[in-house]
Protein backbone atom coordinates (compact mmCIF):
# COMPACT_ATOMS: atom_id res chain seq x y z
CA UNK A 1 0.00 0.00 0.00
CA UNK A 2 1.74 3.40 -0.90
CA UNK A 3 0.81 6.64 -0.04
CA UNK A 4 0.71 10.04 -1.49
CA UNK A 5 2.06 13.57 0.21
CA UNK A 6 -0.92 16.74 1.00
CA UNK A 7 1.43 19.53 -0.31
CA UNK A 8 -0.83 21.63 2.09
CA UNK A 9 -0.16 19.79 5.30
CA UNK A 10 2.39 17.13 4.55
CA UNK A 11 0.02 14.64 5.80
CA UNK A 12 -0.06 11.16 4.20
CA UNK A 13 -3.29 9.79 2.42
CA UNK A 14 -3.63 5.94 2.12
CA UNK A 15 -4.07 4.83 -1.79
CA UNK A 16 -6.15 1.45 -2.14
CA UNK A 17 -7.42 -0.31 -4.98
CA UNK A 18 -11.34 1.10 -6.25
CA UNK A 19 -13.04 -1.84 -6.66
CA UNK A 20 -17.38 -1.26 -6.20
CA UNK A 21 -18.83 -3.68 -4.42
CA UNK A 22 -19.71 -6.56 -6.01
CA UNK A 23 -23.18 -6.85 -4.78
CA UNK A 24 -25.92 -6.03 -6.87
CA UNK A 25 -27.28 -2.74 -5.14
CA UNK A 26 -31.04 -1.67 -5.22
CA UNK A 27 -31.11 1.23 -8.00
CA UNK A 28 -32.32 4.77 -7.17
CA UNK A 29 -33.66 4.90 -10.84
CA UNK A 30 -35.38 8.06 -10.94
CA UNK A 31 -33.39 9.95 -8.66
CA UNK A 32 -34.65 13.25 -7.43
CA UNK A 33 -37.93 13.66 -10.06
CA UNK A 34 -39.11 17.34 -9.72
CA UNK A 35 -35.92 18.17 -7.67
CA UNK A 36 -34.21 21.10 -9.64
CA UNK A 37 -31.92 22.26 -7.13
CA UNK A 38 -29.88 18.86 -8.37
CA UNK A 39 -27.74 20.64 -11.05
CA UNK A 40 -26.73 17.10 -12.77
CA UNK A 41 -30.79 16.35 -13.49
CA UNK A 42 -32.14 20.31 -14.24
CA UNK A 43 -29.46 21.52 -16.64
CA UNK A 44 -26.44 19.64 -16.46
CA UNK A 45 -24.61 21.16 -19.39
CA UNK A 46 -25.37 25.02 -17.49
CA UNK A 47 -22.95 27.02 -15.56
CA UNK A 48 -23.21 25.68 -12.35
CA UNK A 49 -22.99 21.91 -13.25
CA UNK A 50 -19.88 23.51 -15.23
CA UNK A 51 -18.78 25.07 -11.59
CA UNK A 52 -18.58 21.82 -10.10
CA UNK A 53 -16.63 20.72 -12.86
CA UNK A 54 -14.53 22.85 -12.59
CA UNK A 55 -13.48 22.17 -8.58
CA UNK A 56 -14.10 18.58 -9.97
CA UNK A 57 -10.93 18.79 -11.88
CA UNK A 58 -8.83 21.13 -9.37
CA UNK A 59 -9.63 18.22 -6.77
CA UNK A 60 -8.39 15.68 -9.20
CA UNK A 61 -5.51 17.50 -10.12
CA UNK A 62 -4.29 17.67 -6.44
CA UNK A 63 -5.47 14.62 -4.96
CA UNK A 64 -5.46 12.11 -8.61
CA UNK A 65 -5.51 9.26 -6.28
CA UNK A 66 -8.82 10.23 -4.44
CA UNK A 67 -9.77 10.08 -0.93
CA UNK A 68 -12.38 11.32 1.50
CA UNK A 69 -13.22 14.34 1.65
CA UNK A 70 -15.07 16.02 4.23
CA UNK A 71 -18.09 18.65 3.36
CA UNK A 72 -19.39 20.73 6.19
CA UNK A 73 -20.64 24.33 6.69
CA UNK A 74 -20.54 27.35 9.23
CA UNK A 75 -24.39 26.31 10.35
CA UNK A 76 -26.93 24.85 8.77
CA UNK A 77 -29.19 26.41 5.82
CA UNK A 78 -25.76 27.14 4.04
CA UNK A 79 -26.42 24.33 1.56
CA UNK A 80 -23.95 21.58 2.27
CA UNK A 81 -25.96 18.69 1.76
CA UNK A 82 -27.19 20.11 -1.76
CA UNK A 83 -23.19 20.91 -2.77
CA UNK A 84 -22.22 17.84 -1.41
CA UNK A 85 -24.67 15.77 -3.41
CA UNK A 86 -23.81 17.78 -6.64
CA UNK A 87 -20.03 17.04 -6.31
CA UNK A 88 -20.40 13.17 -5.65
CA UNK A 89 -22.77 13.24 -8.80
CA UNK A 90 -20.49 15.30 -10.36
CA UNK A 91 -17.09 13.11 -9.46
CA UNK A 92 -19.11 9.78 -10.30
CA UNK A 93 -19.80 11.44 -13.93
CA UNK A 94 -16.58 10.40 -15.10
CA UNK A 95 -17.01 6.79 -13.95
CA UNK A 96 -14.95 6.56 -11.25
CA UNK A 97 -16.36 4.73 -8.09
CA UNK A 98 -17.76 7.52 -5.54
CA UNK A 99 -19.58 6.96 -2.56
CA UNK A 100 -22.04 9.87 -1.02
CA UNK A 101 -21.80 9.17 3.09
CA UNK A 102 -24.53 10.98 4.96
CA UNK A 103 -23.05 11.92 8.20
CA UNK A 104 -25.21 14.97 9.35
CA UNK A 105 -27.13 12.22 11.13
CA UNK A 106 -29.33 14.78 12.89
CA UNK A 107 -30.33 16.46 9.96
CA UNK A 108 -30.79 13.62 7.34
CA UNK A 109 -31.62 14.47 4.00
CA UNK A 110 -29.66 12.85 1.38
CA UNK A 111 -32.50 10.51 0.77
CA UNK A 112 -34.98 13.28 0.47
CA UNK A 113 -33.00 15.37 -1.92
CA UNK A 114 -32.21 12.13 -4.16
CA UNK A 115 -35.84 11.35 -3.95
CA UNK A 116 -36.69 8.04 -2.39
CA UNK A 117 -37.37 6.56 1.12
CA UNK A 118 -34.85 4.82 3.29
CA UNK A 119 -37.20 1.10 4.02
CA UNK A 120 -35.49 0.52 7.18
CA UNK A 121 -32.16 1.06 8.57
CA UNK A 122 -29.65 3.51 7.05
CA UNK A 123 -25.59 4.35 7.99
CA UNK A 124 -26.41 4.84 11.61
CA UNK A 125 -27.03 1.36 11.34
CA UNK A 126 -23.48 0.64 10.06
CA UNK A 127 -22.12 2.88 12.84
CA UNK A 128 -24.11 0.98 15.46
CA UNK A 129 -22.06 -1.80 14.69
CA UNK A 130 -25.21 -3.74 13.77
CA UNK A 131 -25.16 -3.82 10.11
CA UNK A 132 -23.38 -4.75 6.91
CA UNK A 133 -22.33 -1.34 4.62
CA UNK A 134 -23.13 -2.75 1.14
CA UNK A 135 -27.05 -4.09 2.78
CA UNK A 136 -27.99 0.12 3.05
CA UNK A 137 -25.87 0.60 -0.09
CA UNK A 138 -27.88 2.55 -2.99
CA UNK A 139 -27.19 2.87 -6.51
CA UNK A 140 -28.16 6.45 -8.40
CA UNK A 141 -28.96 5.65 -12.28
CA UNK A 142 -27.21 2.79 -12.77
CA UNK A 143 -24.41 5.13 -12.44
CA UNK A 144 -20.94 4.61 -10.10
CA UNK A 145 -22.63 7.43 -7.62
CA UNK A 146 -23.20 5.22 -4.86
CA UNK A 147 -25.33 6.48 -1.40
CA UNK A 148 -25.08 5.57 2.06
CA UNK A 149 -28.07 7.63 3.37
CA UNK A 150 -29.36 7.72 7.08
CA UNK A 151 -32.50 5.79 8.05
CA UNK A 152 -33.74 7.80 10.16
CA UNK A 153 -32.64 11.02 13.18
CA UNK A 154 -29.96 10.26 15.74
CA UNK A 155 -30.77 12.81 18.35
CA UNK A 156 -27.20 12.12 19.93
CA UNK A 157 -24.60 11.03 17.27
CA UNK A 158 -21.55 11.66 18.76
CA UNK A 159 -20.54 8.12 19.91
CA UNK A 160 -21.36 7.07 16.44
CA UNK A 161 -19.19 9.48 14.64
CA UNK A 162 -16.21 8.87 17.33
CA UNK A 163 -16.68 5.05 17.53
CA UNK A 164 -14.53 2.29 15.71
CA UNK A 165 -17.31 1.35 13.53
CA UNK A 166 -17.09 4.37 11.34
CA UNK A 167 -13.46 4.24 11.34
CA UNK A 168 -14.06 0.37 10.31
CA UNK A 169 -16.63 2.21 7.29
CA UNK A 170 -14.55 4.73 6.06
CA UNK A 171 -11.37 2.24 6.03
CA UNK A 172 -14.76 -0.34 4.00
CA UNK A 173 -15.54 2.65 1.51
CA UNK A 174 -11.87 3.63 0.75
CA UNK A 175 -11.10 -0.53 -0.24
CA UNK A 176 -14.29 0.23 -2.68
CA UNK A 177 -14.28 3.91 -3.95
CA UNK A 178 -11.74 6.23 -5.43
CA UNK A 179 -14.10 9.50 -3.88
CA UNK A 180 -15.95 9.16 -0.63
CA UNK A 181 -17.62 12.26 -0.32
CA UNK A 182 -18.79 12.69 3.50
CA UNK A 183 -21.49 15.06 4.40
CA UNK A 184 -20.79 15.78 8.02
CA UNK A 185 -22.53 18.02 10.36
CA UNK A 186 -22.22 22.36 10.64
CA UNK A 187 -19.33 23.18 12.84
CA UNK A 188 -21.62 24.78 14.98
CA UNK A 189 -23.22 24.72 17.35
CA UNK A 190 -22.26 21.45 18.21
CA UNK A 191 -18.83 19.73 17.53
CA UNK A 192 -19.86 16.68 15.45
CA UNK A 193 -17.66 17.77 12.59
CA UNK A 194 -14.78 18.12 13.88
CA UNK A 195 -14.38 14.70 15.14
CA UNK A 196 -14.36 13.15 11.42
CA UNK A 197 -11.80 15.39 10.11
CA UNK A 198 -8.96 12.89 11.56
CA UNK A 199 -10.91 10.63 9.56
CA UNK A 200 -11.25 12.22 6.24
CA UNK A 201 -7.94 13.25 3.54
CA UNK A 202 -9.07 17.32 3.62
CA UNK A 203 -12.13 19.35 4.11
CA UNK A 204 -14.39 21.48 1.93
CA UNK A 205 -16.33 24.64 3.75
CA UNK A 206 -19.38 25.39 2.09
CA UNK A 207 -20.21 29.21 2.64
CA UNK A 208 -23.10 31.18 1.76
CA UNK A 209 -22.87 34.75 0.80
CA UNK A 210 -24.92 37.34 3.14
CA UNK A 211 -26.40 34.35 4.95
CA UNK A 212 -23.71 32.82 7.22
CA UNK A 213 -22.59 35.13 9.65
CA UNK A 214 -19.03 36.04 9.14
CA UNK A 215 -17.75 36.13 12.55
CA UNK A 216 -19.03 31.80 12.38
CA UNK A 217 -16.95 31.77 8.59
CA UNK A 218 -13.87 33.16 10.04
CA UNK A 219 -14.16 30.63 13.15
CA UNK A 220 -14.79 27.44 11.00
CA UNK A 221 -11.66 28.80 9.24
CA UNK A 222 -9.69 28.84 11.96
CA UNK A 223 -11.04 25.55 13.74
CA UNK A 224 -10.56 23.66 10.53
CA UNK A 225 -6.84 24.89 10.18
CA UNK A 226 -4.36 22.89 7.63
CA UNK A 227 -7.00 20.48 6.52
CA UNK A 228 -9.66 22.88 5.00
CA UNK A 229 -8.82 22.88 1.33
CA UNK A 230 -11.54 24.75 -0.71
CA UNK A 231 -14.23 27.03 0.54
CA UNK A 232 -17.32 27.05 -1.72
CA UNK A 233 -19.01 30.42 -1.71
CA UNK A 234 -22.77 29.24 -2.06
CA UNK A 235 -24.05 33.29 -3.42
CA UNK A 236 -27.59 32.16 -2.13
CA UNK A 237 -29.49 33.83 -5.07
CA UNK A 238 -31.56 31.10 -7.17
CA UNK A 239 -31.70 30.83 -11.25
CA UNK A 240 -34.84 31.47 -13.65
CA UNK A 241 -34.96 26.98 -13.05
CA UNK A 242 -34.80 27.62 -8.84
CA UNK A 243 -31.52 25.85 -9.07
CA UNK A 244 -28.76 27.71 -6.69
CA UNK A 245 -26.01 29.06 -8.48
CA UNK A 246 -22.58 29.17 -7.15
CA UNK A 247 -19.56 31.48 -7.09
CA UNK A 248 -16.04 30.69 -8.97
CA UNK A 249 -14.94 32.09 -5.80
CA UNK A 250 -13.84 28.78 -4.05
CA UNK A 251 -10.17 29.16 -2.98
CA UNK A 252 -7.52 27.30 -0.97
CA UNK A 253 -6.91 27.45 2.46
CA UNK A 254 -4.77 30.40 3.28
CA UNK A 255 -5.83 32.56 0.43
CA UNK A 256 -7.91 35.38 1.15
CA UNK A 257 -10.43 36.49 -1.55
CA UNK A 258 -9.96 39.87 -3.20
Amino acid sequence: MSTIQNPATNGKFMLVDTQAPRKPLPVIVRAAEGENRLVFISDPGGVAAEQYRIMRRKLVERYPMGGAVLMTSPGSGDGKTLTSTNLAWCMAETGVPTLLAEMDLRNPSVSRLLGYQCESSGIESVLGGGEDPENIIRQVNRMRFHVAAAGRITPNPVDLLAGRQIREFLAWARQNYKWIVVDSPPLFPLSDALELTSMTDFTVLVVRAHVSPRVLVEKAIEMLGPHLQQVIMNEGTECADSSYRYASAYYPYGQRKK
